[in-house]
């Protein structure tokens, strides 16, 4: 019995860990493309960027979060980086594959110590890999 319930922990937390938050954002923010079936993608919402980044992680946790200098949020996935800026208006939602996101939001994620190859759900961060 507690080995079929370390197994389904196991099985929740692999799954949660490679899970994506495209679907949540593109069901609850206006966006330039389905966010499910194009790489890089670009939302808007009149939400406040921690508001934003409060409700996508509340959906789909993410490996890490920070905040970067400039009031820009960073949500780290295994395959995609979520990065929310604040607007005149409230938010905007850029959501990008790991890879690209990692290039076009190096100066700010390398000093959080993200890895610049997909972190695969350990939930350190990238640190080690």
């Amino acid at each position: 019995m507690i080995a079929g319930i370390g197994l389904l922990i196991a099985m929740i937390a692999i799954t949660s860990s490679s899970a994506s938050p495209r679907g949540y954002i593109g069901a609850n923010y206006r966006c330039n493309f389905d966010p499910t079936e194009i790489d890089s993608v670009i939302c808007q919402s009149n939400l406040r960027p921690s508001n934003v980044a409060a409700a996508i992680a509340r959906d789909v946790s993410p490996i890490d979060r920070r905040t970067a200098d400039n009031g820009t949020v960073f949500l780290q996935y295994s395959d995609d980086i979520v990065a929310i800026k604040s607007t005149a208006t409230g938010s905007e939602i850029e959501v990008d594959d790991y890879d690209r996101g990692y290039r076009k939001h190096l100066t700010y994620i390398g000093v959080f110590g993200w890895s610049s190859s997909r972190p695969g759900g350990s939930g350190f961060g990238g640190f080690g890999k």
